[in-house]
């Protein structure tokens, strides 16, 4: 219930919690994990947090990393958005995400934060701004999935649930000024393996 970001040779992972199976006792993380994938040989570096949640959602611009929603360790839902940037390890605060902020996604997308939850509702934020604005909808809302960026407005949202079932479909979502629909293919790739398309 964590998610991940790569800055240049960087890996960032944050949020989650760790689970004991054989206690049944669980660990909110505290802190965000970097590893510089050039040095595969060195350790994690441990990054205090200001928080601790689980089912956020992780994007990273420019040398920041964009942390978005999620729940707390008191099980109440968030809509803060915490950055972290990881040459000065100065956390700083972005506007509030305006919408369903469980189990959403997000990507950067040129100069912008992309983000979509549950609601289906998709906003984008750019750095400096205030607040986030809404550049569109989806088809099929969904939460648990992934945004994936072919250009910075050309955006693709993958697996997922949606209203209690699993999506095969693949909205694309031209951001565009003359377009305002997204458009929806299903799409179907054999796989050897047993896991579904929820969090891939």
């Amino acid at each position: 219930s964590h998610d991940s970001t790569v800055i240049g040779s960087r890996l960032v992972v944050a949020g989650g919690w760790g689970m004991d199976a054989e206690t049944g006792e669980s660990d909110w993380h505290d802190d965000v994990l970097v590893m510089d994938l050039e040095d595969p040989a060195g350790d994690w570096k441990s990054i205090p947090a200001p928080f601790k949640r689980r089912a956020l959602a992780t994007t990273s611009i420019g040398d920041e990393v964009v942390m978005i929603g999620g729940i707390t360790s008191k099980r109440g839902m968030s809509n803060a958005v915490e950055i972290l940037n990881l040459e000065t390890g100065v956390w700083t605060k972005g506007p509030d995400y305006p919408g369903i902020a469980f189990g959403l996604a997000a990507e950067a997308a040129g100069d912008r934060v992309i983000a979509s939850g549950a609601d289906g509702v998709v906003y984008a934020w750019t750095p400096g701004e205030t607040e986030w604005t809404q550049v569109g909808s989806l088809t099929f809302p969904r939460f648990f999935h992934q945004i994936a960026a072919a250009s910075p407005d050309d955006l693709f949202f993958v697996g997922g649930i949606s209203r209690g079932v699993r999506p095969t479909h693949l909205e694309h979502l031209d951001l565009t000024p003359e377009t305002d629909a997204p458009s929806v293919v299903t799409m179907s790739i054999p796989t050897p393996m047993k896991a579904k398309n929820r969090q891939a």
